[in-house]
């Protein structure tokens, strides 16, 4: 387990053993020589000096750590020394952006019984990300919570409810309604006056939501331009997946080659994040793309879940197969199939069937749900039989 003072060892061994100066190390990371003696202090635990600012001890981290656990973990430590209300917002937005949900929960704790209104406030927020992600609260309950943090009249909290109840109509599927909250969050982002590391990140997750946005309503060139931009930038190993992926996504329909390679960058950060259902994604969609791409010879099947491995099949014309696979599949999850997988049910009747009536209901199903991308599985196979002369767009 690294701390602080792996860090202060190799600052200092630069120094020493390489010959670096301590101003010429300040003035690379744009620091003070007075800011790097007192940074020095602190980690020596010396009477008198000033608690470091986060996002500065992020960067010097950054500098001598390349591994996300590595960095985790030094942060963690400086976690357990920090008092003052900025660093415990800026550690707070850093716990779940590397979706450390233990982490995260410890920091909530510590701050709900702060004196600090905004830092209080702020905490309560991050408590119902948590339990969002932890699956903790039903979507009503996170809604009226989330009401109730509402009278709290700080920009930040504001900012951080805005984001919240975006991801709450994103989740419900309320995509024209998003539109607008995402509007609001790029009028917003100017008013922050918060740290430069909360901003950025709060523009990052407004983005990322933007992203999601145009993939759904099938606003793609929109898509990949968001995308792109995060993956220059290259502030967050999560966001660098996140954006591959969901550009890998993008190309699901378009081009096997493109899908594919951005679906393998996704996993290679994925594997070194530790998010191993995330990666396992990345395979589901190299496979469906094949499918679609007709290199069924290809596919691992086992890559696929029950219901994509009967589209598998059907696409193969092995309509016997698929048959079977989904008489079995209804009989065993008929009941608990959610809403907003019907109109693929619908598209695989349509295929094993071979009517394009049935294919025809899955597009309307798919458009009345608001699912424009995935309308382009009923789509292509509309195109094939000459029925669709238009394309998809919100």
């Amino acid at each position: 387990m690294l701390t602080l003072f792996d860090l202060r060892r190799k600052l200092i061994d630069e120094k020493i053993f390489k010959g670096t100066p301590l101003r010429v190390i300040a003035k690379e990371l744009e620091l003070s020589n007075s800011y790097m003696t007192n940074f020095i202090d602190f980690l020596d635990e010396k009477e008198g000096c000033h608690e470091v600012k986060f996002d500065t001890l992020l960067n010097i981290a950054k500098r001598y750590f390349k591994k996300p656990a590595d960095i985790k973990e030094i942060m963690t430590d400086f976690a357990k020394r920090a008092t003052k209300p900025q660093n415990m917002r800026m550690l707070l937005e850093f716990a779940d952006e590397i979706n450390d949900l233990p982490f995260l929960a410890e920091l909530i704790e510590k701050c709900k019984d702060s004196k600090n209104r905004s830092l209080e406030a702020v905490s309560k927020i991050y408590e119902l990300l948590y339990k969002r992600k932890t699956s903790q609260i039903s979507l009503i309950d996170f809604r009226e919570r989330l009401s109730i943090l509402k009278s709290d009249n700080t920009t930040e909290s504001t900012y951080l409810i805005i984001i919240l109840e975006s991801y709450i109509l994103y989740d419900l599927r309320s995509y024209t309604l998003l539109q607008s909250y995402i509007t609001l969050l790029d009028s917003l982002i100017s008013q922050l006056t918060c740290e430069k590391y909360l901003i950025l990140r709060y523009e990052q997750r407004k983005e990322e939501i933007k992203m999601r946005l145009y993939l759904k309503t099938n606003e793609l060139e929109k898509c990949r331009a968001v995308a792109d931009k995060m993956i220059k930038s290259k502030d967050s190993m999560r966001l660098l997946a996140s954006s591959y992926y969901t550009r890998g996504v993008s190309y699901l329909f378009e081009s096997f080659e493109s899908c594919l390679f951005n679906m393998d960058k996704a996993a290679v950060y994925y594997e070194s994040l530790g998010l191993k259902e995330l990666q396992q994604k990345t395979r589901t969609y190299i496979a469906l793309a094949k499918c679609i791409h007709n290199q069924m010879e290809l596919v691992d099947v086992s890559m696929l879940s029950k219901i994509e491995q009967i589209y598998y099949f059907a696409k193969q014309k092995d309509y016997l197969t698929a048959d079977q696979l989904y008489t079995d599949y209804i009989k065993k999850n008929d009941e608990e199939f959610p809403e907003i997988q019907f109109p693929f049910r619908m598209l695989l009747m349509g295929l094993i069937k071979q009517e394009k009536d049935i294919i025809w209901q899955s597009y309307t199903e798919y458009m009345r749900q608001g699912e424009l991308f995935f309308a382009n599985f009923a789509m292509m196979e509309l195109e094939q039989l000459g029925l669709v002369p238009f394309s998809i767009q919100s």
